[in-house]
Order: structure tokens, then sequence, then C-alpha cells
């Protein structure tokens, strides 16, 4: 019953708050297995310890969408209709309110469409600290995207993408120097070193990348 009560409340000496979020998914796991059991109904420190995290869960709703430490990410930017700089200055005003400070902007630099004929696009890259997970940064970059006017996203055929005209596209580029492959994230970026459009922008405010690669 010690340790229960030593890892229930064993949390890390930071602000409540960040210990709360490091520990929330130790104490599901902790408690839910314990009050299984029959035998530790009789003990009020598990209920009591519950109860407080059902609180901590009230208190810190986005516990879970959100990591413990600021990252730094690379977004790129792009749109090729109708007004496309004032589309990208939409794209980053939404971005600071919606996902992190921004720290850095790239020129805009116009580019013709890849993979597709289409017009031409301009294409940028900004650098923003976030504590968003990379999951829900996805999520949240596309709900910028459809606000902004976009209808959908690119399309796949034979496991090939499918380009089409936008209003505005917003790609995760880098994650601090996360990796990641899953069936909606791959990161970084797995085109990114292809397409100039990209690297050009993201080398201006980020020279050092252009040694790693």
């Amino acid at each position: 019953m010690f340790v229960l009560r030593d890892r229930i409340f064993g949390l890390r000496k930071t602000s409540w708050r960040c210990s709360l979020a490091l520990n929330v998914r130790e104490l599901h796991s902790i408690l839910e297995t314990f009050l299984r059991k029959e035998s530790c109904k009789k003990f009020q420190l598990v209920r009591n310890s519950y109860e407080l995290l059902q609180t901590a869960k009230i208190m810190i709703p986005n516990t879970i969408n959100e990591t413990n430490n600021m990252a730094t990410v690379f977004l790129s930017l792009g749109s090729n209709l109708s007004n496309r700089e004032q589309h990208l200055k939409d794209a980053i005003d939404a971005i600071r309110q919606e996902i992190g400070e921004i720290l850095a902007e790239s020129s805009i630099y116009e580019s013709d469409a890849v993979g597709f004929a289409g017009y031409p696009f301009l294409n940028q890259v900004i650098k923003i600290e976030t504590t968003l997970s990379p999951e829900i940064l996805l999520q949240k970059t596309q709900e910028i995207e459809k606000k902004l006017g976009r209808t959908q996203k690119t399309a796949f055929k034979n496991q090939k993408p499918i380009y089409s005209n936008r209003i505005i596209d917003i790609d995760i580029l880098l994650y601090d120097d996360l990796q990641i492959d899953t069936d909606t994230l791959t990161l970084p970026h797995p085109r990114m070193l292809e397409r100039e459009f990209v690297m050009k922008p993201l080398k201006e405010i980020f020279p050092i990348f252009a040694t790693l690669v």
C-alpha cells in the first residue's frame, strides 16, 4: 500500500500543473489496476487519490494534447489561389493564435506547381514554438486550412499523391529532432529534401540545416 501511495504522490518537483501533467497517464493506470481489486476498496487513500486525479483532469483538460516541454517546429506554407500573399499572412496569424509563438519567418518565394499542372505558388517557411503534441499539431494545422477555405486534402492513388490547386497548404517539416512514421504523420517530412520551394526558405531561417543533410 505504501508503494502505491508513494507512486501516486511521488510527483516531480516542478510546478504542480506540470507534475500532474507528467503523471496523469501513470496515475490512471495505477488507480484503475488497484481499484479493480476488491481488497483495495477499503483503503480511503486510493479513493481520495482517484478523486484528486479527476479534479486534476478538469483543471488541466489539455494534458493529453500537450507535451511537457516547448517544442521547436518548422512549418511550410503554400498558396496558389486568389490573393496568395494574404492567405499566407492569414495562416500565420491563425498559427500564432491557435498553435504557438512565431519565432521566425522566411522570405516569400514564388515557384511553379510541382507534380501537377497548376498555378504558381507562393511559399514560405516559419519557425514556431508550441506545447502541442505532433498529432494535435497536425490536427490544428488541418483545422486552420479548412477555416481559411481549403476544401480537400491531397488525395492518393496507388500510394501516389494527387495534387491540386489550393488556397493554403500547411505542412509540418520538423518537430525538434523527433522521428515519427505513422499512418497519419511522418517526421521529418518525407519529401522535403526533394522540394526546392521548401528547402530554400527553410535554409534561410535554419541555415545549419544545410550542413546536416
